[in-house]
């Protein structure tokens, strides 16, 4: 009840906010977690409201209708609704290319999530790993060669990448590093909206953010 409250909230702040926002090129940002989402599926109707029938969003660039279903997250399942609506949605985001894009991008904003969470203390996100490392390790001698094992194969390889930023990293070198990669992350996201001629688009608020500074013909709504 109280996640439906809150999305009523945000809603109908945004609908206040919406004739400011200069609707007819228009860049909406969003927290983009699990209380958002009925408010911003409920913005889609106000961009179908002026005519936007295409919308670009923060999904991998070669991923079609059929790889959002199995995504799941927040884009996913929104990529879903704006088809129910009758809107064409445009993948914006670098493409995804598993093993590689993990390495370069998952890997360096999940380290830099662990430092957040303890707060700066990088000695505290270290012990964090190795201890979620050595349960992984645990679990693969405890099942032998149950077909579970190859999961979480895949997820040790992963904790072994963030383990191995952190220990050859500091705070500030990642959030150098996330930060690059954000930046080139939210290049590739104005490239697309320019040559696909997208007048909206929807992404996380840092990159929306930052897309509105790169095009300022764009009005700018955060709900």
């Amino acid at each position: 009840m109280l996640r439906t409250v809150s999305a009523y909230r945000r809603y109908f702040k945004a609908k206040k906010d919406w004739k400011r926002a200069t609707p007819e090129k228009i860049i909406v940002g969003t927290d983009h977690v699990d209380n958002t989402f009925g408010a911003v599926c409920r913005t889609l109707n106000l961009l179908v409201s002026v005519g936007h029938n295409r919308v670009g969003m923060e999904l991998p660039s070669n991923y079609s209708l059929s790889d959002w279903v199995m995504l799941g997250g927040f884009f996913g399942p929104l990529a879903i609704e704006a088809t129910k609506r009758g809107i064409g949605v445009i993948p914006i985001d670098v493409p995804f290319v598993p093993i590689e894009t993990e390495l370069k991008f998952d890997s360096w904003y999940h380290a830099l999530a662990i430092v957040d969470k303890h707060k700066g203390n990088i000695e505290k996100a270290r012990e964090e790993i190795k201890f979620n490392m050595r349960k992984l390790r645990f679990l693969l001698e405890r099942l032998g060669d149950s077909e579970q094992t190859e999961d979480i194969q895949v997820k040790l390889s992963r904790l072994l990448v963030v383990a191995r930023i952190l220990e050859e990293g500091n705070v500030q070198s990642i959030e150098q590093r996330v930060g690059e990669l954000n930046r080139e992350r939210e290049e590739h996201m104005e490239r697309r909206i320019r040559d696909e001629e997208l007048r909206a688009a929807i992404s996380g608020e840092g990159h929306a953010l930052a897309l509105k500074n790169r095009l300022p013909k764009y009005g700018y709504l955060f709900i």
